[in-house]
């Protein structure tokens, strides 16, 4: 009896663990389809473009450790708000036609926003320093 308690025991637990792992996998599958990686490859290329031909190397293992630890945030942000049912839902949303378009857009919406920001940023830019010298920060 103690085997058989102990072999349903070693199943549920192995049985969780892949269900745990299922789970992962699908929110990598959505940080995919939600356009996290164009997000990330689009702003590499921003930052590449401002850095020194001399300090590319160094920037670009930079970002890559920020961009491993960003995505574990992410992720995890996916794996505590969300049940495994709604991210399959989002994924099936993603497979659909309009799913579809916007992951086929997503690039072009990522590098429209960095242009945008591109010629706007001396306005954030002094926004943030007026922040930072408590212009507009809460007292």
């Amino acid at each position: 009896m103690k085997i058989l308690f102990l072999l349903f025991v070693f199943l549920c637990a192995g049985f969780s663990q892949v269900q745990a792992q299922d789970f992962s996998n699908d929110v990598d599958q959505l940080i995919q389809y939600v356009g996290i990686y164009n997000q990330l490859e689009v702003a590499k290329e921003y930052i590449l473009d401002k850095t020194l031909p001399k300090n590319q190397a160094a920037v670009k293992k930079e970002f890559e450790d920020y961009k491993a630890v960003y995505i574990a945030d992410i992720k995890e942000y996916y794996l505590t708000k969300y049940t495994q049912a709604e991210i399959q839902e989002l994924i099936y949303f993603y497979n659909s036609a309009l799913g579809s378009k916007i992951k086929i857009n997503s690039l072009e919406y990522e590098h429209l926003i960095h242009e945008f920001m591109d010629k706007r940023l001396d306005k954030y830019a002094a926004i943030l320093i007026n922040i930072d010298k408590g212009k507009y920060s809460k007292k």
